[in-house]
């Protein structure tokens, strides 16, 4: 456990400090927003979903996906059920705000799926297993972008604003690391290019160099998506007013709650399955929310301002909550040797 705890605090803070890195200027104003937000489309339409798609290329088959169906439907279970579970827990709670609550409770359900979890799983996995692991990443993917953009949008619309089109809600749904999974499946099926993938550079042929270029590109993926982590949090509103009454809820059900309910699962009722799947739900459910939703929060008219408030002070939490949990999980899979 020791061994486990020294390794994800270390993995945790360095990445930490990359994502100063991104949230010093931005929280300086040095750079405008809309830098930021062009940064972030290059992030999530090419780095995404090239990282997800060599991934899926290496190490795609039967076994792993019925290995992937636990993300599959845990994915389901906490985005689900983590947003009713905050719905009826902010109605127990003073101050009852509808447009608030149906923000607030998305957050508790709705979770960071590759700004924080990828960077981690990379810097944690030793390199054989780097590949299996963005696999199952992208399967958690696959479930999560789609909830979040359809149900957790129609959650935070406010009163008198139109809700998002089909098209707009299809545009949403089918982003960079959605299509990355898609696209990596698809090609998987093609004889002879999870060979090349696998092989980097020296796959035979022209096959070479795009392989081995792609597979240079998806090392950006950790640092880069450390970076924009840092900036989106720099662009948050701190100076508005923190109602702990959010921070609390938020923080109790998604950090502590889902994990700790998805800990013991893992160990009794899914112990069949294998160490890697286990670890990656185990990161999934101990990330804190996706910082997505502020953004969708005030394209749709959802309370946006306490949703940006309240992602700091998460986030820092999640600084402490999210190694334990990982830590404690690798003690048990002994991952680490």
């Amino acid at each position: 456990m020791q061994t486990a705890l020294a390794v994800c605090f270390t993995s945790i803070g360095k990445l930490f400090l990359i994502a100063m890195i991104g949230f010093i200027p931005v929280r300086l104003k040095w750079i405008p927003e809309r830098i930021l937000f062009a940064f972030v489309r290059l992030v999530v339409d090419t780095i995404v979903p090239v990282t997800i798609t060599l991934a899926l290329l290496k190490g795609f088959s039967a076994t792993a996906l019925e290995q992937g169906s636990l993300i599959i439907l845990a994915a389901l279970a906490w985005n689900l059920g983590g947003c009713a579970l905050g719905w009826l827990v902010l109605r127990k709670v003073p101050k009852h705000e509808p447009k608030s609550d149906r923000t607030i409770s998305v957050m508790c359900g709705i979770q960071n799926s590759f700004y924080l979890p990828i960077p981690l799983a990379l810097a944690i996995l030793p390199p054989e297993m780097q590949a299996e692991g963005m696999l199952y990443l992208g399967l958690a993917i696959l479930v999560t972008n789609p909830v979040q953009w359809t149900m957790g949008t129609y959650l935070m619309i406010g009163r008198g604003k139109v809700a998002p089109t089909w098209v707009e809600t299809l545009k949403f749904t089918l982003n960079g690391p959605t299509i990355g999974v898609l696209l990596g499946t698809g090609l998987s099926f093609v004889s002879g290019l999870s060979d090349a993938a696998r092989a980097g550079f020296s796959a035979p042929g022209a096959l070479g160099p795009i392989m081995g270029s792609l597979g240079v590109f998806a090392s950006w993926m950790g640092p880069v998506a450390m970076l924009v982590l840092g900036g989106l949090l720099g662009a948050t509103d701190l100076g508005g007013v923190i109602r702990k009454r959010a921070i609390f809820v938020v923080a109790g059900i998604k950090l502590l709650l889902i994990p700790a309910v998805a800990f013991i699962l893992l160990q009794t009722v899914f112990d069949y399955y294998g160490p890697i799947v286990k670890f990656i739900v185990m990161l999934e459910a101990a990330s804190p929310p996706a910082l997505n939703i502020a953004l969708a929060a005030k394209r749709f008219d959802g309370d946006w301002e306490l949703c940006s408030t309240t992602m700091f002070p998460v986030y820092a939490t999640a600084l402490i909550t999210l190694p334990l949990w990982v830590a404690a999980e690798l003690a048990v899979l002994g991952l680490l040797g």
